[in-house]
């Protein structure tokens, strides 16, 4: 794919009550079942998890926490531990998830995946989906989601991927957000310009020591990386 279209930053953090509500109420679901169905596929195949509990899993900018929530209806094993940088979105996510009787299994917290407050090599799986494109330096998460991993452990992360130009932009837009509101396709379309590309992920992540990963195009607007880090790390 040719790029034309330069990486337009959007807000790192948009936390606003009515850009929050605006966010929860577009229809994520078939994109989000399939993230979590790729994700426990992955856990399934992997040979570390096979005679040990379920993994405990980070989720970086989780929103408004409908990843964890579709991961403990799918797997009531799961213990997730959902963080996410703005006061208002956790705190929405918070009172959803204590109305569907699930505080037991998702344990959510005001953090900066940028910069976690938790201790080096704590989690056994790492999940993220539409978190990078919202950064202004994403390598700093991906720093720190190596440094909470355990030695083995599985690394998940999908988001989008910005289009060669701005026609791709709007065919996108058109095909993916044709039945939401103006603001609804306002925010995919910022959403797509903020994105990576391929090639600028795979740069970021070269520099990180003892992370293995494979990275490819999953859908006409995605991108899903798969990785483990080392003994070494």
């Amino acid at each position: 794919m040719s790029h034309t279209l330069p990486r337009i930053l959007e807000p790192e953090l948009m936390d606003e009550p009515d850009k929050v509500l605006e966010y929860d109420r577009m229809d994520h679901h078939e994109v989000n079942h399939l993230f979590v169905t790729d994700f426990l596929r992955c856990v399934s195949d992997n040979s570390r998890y096979r005679n040990t509990d379920f993994p405990e899993i980070l989720d970086l900018g989780t929103g408004t926490a409908l990843i964890p929530q579709l991961l403990i209806m799918q797997d009531s094993r799961c213990h997730v531990t959902a963080i996410d940088k703005g006061p208002n979105t956790i705190a929405y996510a918070s009172q959803r998830i204590e109305q569907q009787g699930m505080g037991d299994r998702i344990e959510t917290r005001l953090e900066d995946s940028c910069q976690l407050s938790f201790e080096d090599i704590c989690f056994d799986a790492i999940i993220s989906n539409s978190l990078i494109h919202h950064l202004t330096e994403p390598v700093h998460c991906f720093h720190e989601a190596v440094r909470v991993l355990k030695p083995g452990g599985l690394l998940f992360f999908r988001d989008l991927l910005r289009p060669g130009n701005r026609q791709e932009v709007e065919q996108l837009v058109m095909r993916h957000a044709a039945d939401g509101t103006a603001a609804q396709q306002q925010l995919l379309r910022q959403s797509l310009e903020a994105a990576l590309t391929l090639e600028e992920v795979r740069q970021l992540l070269q520099g990180i020591p003892g992370l293995q990963t494979e990275l490819r195009q999953t859908s006409d607007r995605h991108w899903t990386l798969i990785g483990t880090v080392s003994e070494l790390v």
